[in-house]
């Protein structure tokens, strides 16, 4: 989480490597120091706090157009990485083009549970919402336009990002089971939280090469493994099998090698979405940033 330093503002983030924190750039409008809470599923129980030594905005971020809205944090010192302290987990370059239309995706945070909610914020506990990633031809007819390439959208009926959810992830399953940070949430709707409209999110997958040079953040090339096709041919140890002879050519086909191609999209379209309480440790690598820096959009980070 981050927070400014009079405690009314904060917004949330990904630790996407022991240094760095990769949130959203509206969250450094305003001049001040850092902080970064981590580990905490519930407020009362923080892990560990940690102050930015600089924070990295992208060059291009526009603000009044919502535009570009990245941004990077670097911590004074590594992050322990825990069972509760955990990396989340970006897209690989094969998914550089993935849209994640019609999946299942979901938005953590520890901001506001409704428009007009009394709630002193943070909430002590964190939540989620789901919902479905639409795409951005139907998410512009609700932004009257204000929709780009750089954005990614879901639809909820029963729940959305509100005030203080701001920079926190959006997740999808990925083909090898792993759960992927696809979304920075970015904004909603002026008519506010309340009303079921689309939510908007930077879309990781369109600033890849920005991330691995602006931290130290490596993305990986592929899948962290290869699910097994289910026409795959199952091999046990042994000697090696036999060749089969085809006539009037000879042929060797080795049954040991199964198919390497890898779904794109392996889960079904729109899910019913559901507004919950995550206990630790299923919870999402999730963590509260404080901030208040003053903003750069260099592309290169400014030590403080």
């Amino acid at each position: 989480m981050i927070q400014q330093p009079l405690g009314n503002r904060f917004c949330g983030g990904s630790l996407v490597s022991a240094n760095y924190v990769l949130t959203a750039a509206s969250c450094f409008l305003n001049p001040g120091a850092t902080t970064v809470l981590l580990g905490a599923s519930n407020m009362t129980v923080v892990d560990d706090i940690v102050q930015a030594s600089e924070v990295t905005i992208h060059q291009a971020f526009v603000a009044s157009q919502n535009l570009n809205d990245i941004a990077l944090v670097r911590l004074s010192r590594p992050a322990i990485l825990t069972d509760y302290i955990r990396l989340a987990r970006l897209p690989n370059w094969r998914q550089a083009d993935s849209q994640f239309t019609n999946q299942l995706a979901t938005v953590s945070g520890w901001g506001a549970l409704g428009q007009n909610a009394q709630e002193i914020l943070p909430l002590n506990s964190l939540h989620r919402v789901n919902g479905s990633i639409i795409t951005n031809t139907a998410c512009n007819l609700q932004f009257f336009g204000g929709i780009s390439d750089d954005h990614v959208c879901i639809a909820t009926s029963n729940g959305s990002p509100c005030q203080g959810d701001q920079g926190g992830p959006l997740t999808v399953q990925d083909a090898d089971g792993g759960q992927t940070v696809i979304g920075i949430h970015s904004f909603i709707s002026n008519l506010g939280c309340d009303l079921d409209w689309p939510a908007v999110f930077t879309r990781v997958t369109r600033f890849l090469a920005w991330i691995e040079a602006n931290s130290d953040v490596i993305i990986r090339p592929d899948f962290d493994f290869l699910p097994t096709p289910p026409n795959a041919v199952t091999t046990t140890t042994g000697p090696p099998p036999p060749t089969t002879t085809l006539a009037p050519e000879t042929t060797t086909v080795d049954a040991t090698l199964p198919p390497t191609t890898v779904p794109d999209t392996p889960f079904p379209p729109t899910i019913e979405p559901t507004t919950l309480t995550i206990p630790p440790p299923l919870t999402p690598p999730v963590v509260t940033i404080l901030p208040h820096m003053p903003p750069h959009r260099t592309g290169r980070p400014i030590v403080h």
